[in-house]
């Protein structure tokens, strides 16, 4: 360590634990040392807090990563300013996506995502008629696209997909859970 503001000489002594004699132990710290582990806590705090919730963008832009990080300070300083105005211990997490939406809600829109439908009601699953298995739609190159199978991902198993697909729920599925996807 280095400092133009403390010496290096040993001032004070600090209590460390001391394994071999299994007893608390006075030892002598620079001055330095001392003045930093009174005044640690703020910067520290404030990188652990940004690294929590970091933003995984990857720009080709060297300003942005500076940009998104000055970005999550801000946000950083502003949840503690608040809890210290309010008095209030929120998460961090609660006020980073109420700032988001309040963002949002006055600067622009929020995007919408895509959802495919649940499928088909259970009138329609359950009526018995008409389902038959068919492959999937083609992409441009002609082929069947692979989709993740309904009931796969009903059990909790990601990326299964297949290429096959009801043909009058439009519920993409592997032929061995086809006839279990109708009947339970």
């Amino acid at each position: 360590m280095a400092s133009n503001k403390y010496s290096a000489e040993r001032t004070n002594t600090v209590g460390c634990f001391c394994r071999t004699e299994r007893k608390k132990i006075q030892i002598p710290i620079p001055e330095m040392i001392e003045a930093y582990n009174q005044n640690m806590g703020g910067v520290d705090l404030l990188d652990n807090m940004v690294a929590c919730y970091r933003v995984p963008y990857r720009k080709k832009k060297w300003w942005f990563n500076i940009y998104v990080w000055s970005l999550s300070i801000s946000a950083v300083n502003a949840w503690r300013l608040r809890n210290r105005i309010t008095g209030n211990k929120e998460p961090y997490l609660n006020f980073l996506q109420e700032l988001v939406i309040q963002m949002f809600s006055k600067y622009g829109t929020m995007p919408q995502r895509t959802r495919f439908s649940s499928g088909p009601t259970n009138g329609l699953r359950y009526d018995g008629l008409n389902h038959w298995i068919v492959s999937t739609e083609s992409n441009s190159q002609g082929k069947s696209s692979r989709r993740n199978c309904k009931h796969c991902t009903n059990e909790g198993k990601r990326d299964s997909k297949t290429l096959l697909k009801c043909e009058k729920c439009m519920v993409p599925l592997h032929q061995h859970y086809f006839k279990d996807y109708h009947m339970n």
